[in-house]
This record gives structure tokens, C-alpha cells and sequence, in this order.
């Protein structure tokens, strides 16, 4: 079996894309963890670009650990540019497990992506095994589309938390 797939950077990720728009298959955890290993091929995330009648493609995004991933931002322009090129198109829109990501092609390897408005409250952001020890009462969170997407900012507040993949 032939199999259309790329290796593609943004910004310090590296991404292995493959296009599943002509023939779809399925990949198991021990296969992407091993696209993933740097001893082999080697990404920060595997990419699965689908097939998708009503706008540009649906796209499937696999950390390196073989979990699924939400959407990245990094990924998504990538991909996005990918698809610019083949189509001519300024415009792309990609479905993730996210949402609906829109890019816009602003020049040679220059896309401009809108992620989402940021998840803000606690109940949006998951974590797991978490001790807060309070200096001060000042703390924030903000999410994105990725687990790895997560930043605290504290006020004097020192935090020892893993993140749920």
C-alpha cells in the first residue's frame, strides 16, 4: 500500500501529515508511537488529514505517546498550507476534534490560524494530581485545543500538577 505523507514544521514542531482523502486506513497506538519515534521517522505529532464534502478536510492529530489530540495551532497551519498548495485556495478551513479551524495563506509559508476563544474556567482546563501551595491567593489558567497548550500564571503561588494526556 502507497502512502501519501509529508514532513512538515511550524515554528519548532515537526509534524508527520498523512493524507487519507483518497484511501482511508486505520492506524493503532503502537503504530503511531512508532511514526512518532525519532529512531524511525520522528514528530512532535502525527497528522491524519480525512476527507470532507462540505469544507476543506477533517484532520485527526496523535501526540507522540499515541493519544489523540484535540487540534494544534502549529499542526493545523501546516496543514493548512499543504492544502493551499494543492488547491489555490487563500483560505482553509480544517474540522478538528476541537472545532472548525480557519487559516488564512498571508504570503510563502507565512498561514495565519484562529484557534478558539481560550478555555478560562476550571472545569475547561483538566488536571490531574495537582497540590497547590498558596503564597498568595492569585491564580489563572487559560487552555487551548492541546493538553500540552496550558499555562498557569500565579502570583507568588507554587504549583506541582500533571497534566491528563
Amino acid at each position: 500500500m502507497d502512502i501519501k505523507a509529508f514532513k512538515m514544521d511550524g515554528l519548532g514542531n515537526d509534524f508527520v501529515i498523512i493524507d487519507q482523502r483518497s484511501q482511508d486506513f486505520n492506524l493503532n497506538k503502537d503504530q503511531i508511537i512508532k511514526v512518532c519515534d525519532r529512531s524511525f521517522i520522528g514528530c512532535d505529532q502525527l497528522i491524519l488529514i480525512k476527507k470532507n464534502k462540505e469544507i476543506d478536510a477533517d484532520v485527526e492529530f496523535y501526540n507522540s505517546d499515541g493519544s489523540a489530540s484535540g487540534a494544534c495551532g502549529n499542526g493545523t497551519r501546516c496543514v493548512a498550507d499543504l492544502l493551499s498548495k494543492e488547491s489555490g485556495k487563500k483560505e482553509i478551513t480544517l474540522l478538528t476534534a476541537s472545532g472548525s479551524l480557519k487559516s488564512k495563506i498571508l504570503g510563502s509559508n507565512l498561514v495565519e490560524t484562529e484557534i478558539g476563544i481560550p478555555k478560562v474556567t476550571w472545569e475547561e482546563i483538566p488536571l490531574s494530581r495537582c497540590q497547590w501551595r498558596f503564597k498568595r491567593r492569585s491564580l489563572y489558567g487559560l487552555g487551548l485545543a492541546n493538553p500540552i497548550h496550558r499555562q498557569y500564571f500565579t502570583d507568588f503561588c507554587e504549583l506541582i500538577c500533571s497534566a491528563e494526556s
